[in-house]
C-alpha cells in the first residue's frame, strides 16, 4: 500500500487542498477535545461530530472523481482491517502509524 502510494504522481488529497484539509483536522483536534468533555453515548453522534463529517464530505467533494475513488476505497480497507483488531492487532492509531 505504502508502495502504491509512493508511485502516485501527487498525493490522494492534492497538494493544492493541504491547507484545507489541515485547517478540518485542527476544527476535528478542538472538537473532539470539547467531545471528551462531554461524551455521548457511543451509538450517538454528537451535534460537533456530524459537523465534522459534513466538512469532510464537502471537502471529499472538491477532489478529482479518481481521487476520491482512491480515498473511499481506503477508508473502505482500513475499515475492514480495524474490524478485525482483536486478531490482527491493527487499531485505527496502529493502521495511521503504518500508513503515516
Amino acid at each position: 500500500l505504502k508502495s502504491f502510494f509512493s508511485q502516485l504522481p501527487e498525493c490522494v488529497l492534492l497538494d493544492d487542498l493541504y491547507d484545507a484539509w489541515m485547517a478540518i483536522a485542527e476544527l476535528s483536534n478542538v472538537q473532539g477535545k470539547v467531545e471528551e468533555e462531554r461524551p455521548v453515548q457511543s451509538n450517538q453522534l454528537s451535534a460537533l461530530s456530524k459537523d465534522r463529517i459534513k466538512t469532510i464530505r464537502a471537502q471529499v467533494k472538491t477532489l478529482p472523481e479518481a481521487n476520491a475513488q482512491v480515498l473511499q476505497r481506503i477508508i473502505r480497507f482500513c475499515t475492514a482491517l480495524t474490524a478485525h483488531q482483536t486478531t490482527n492487532k491493527m487499531s485505527s492509531q496502529n493502521v495511521a502509524i503504518v500508513l503515516a
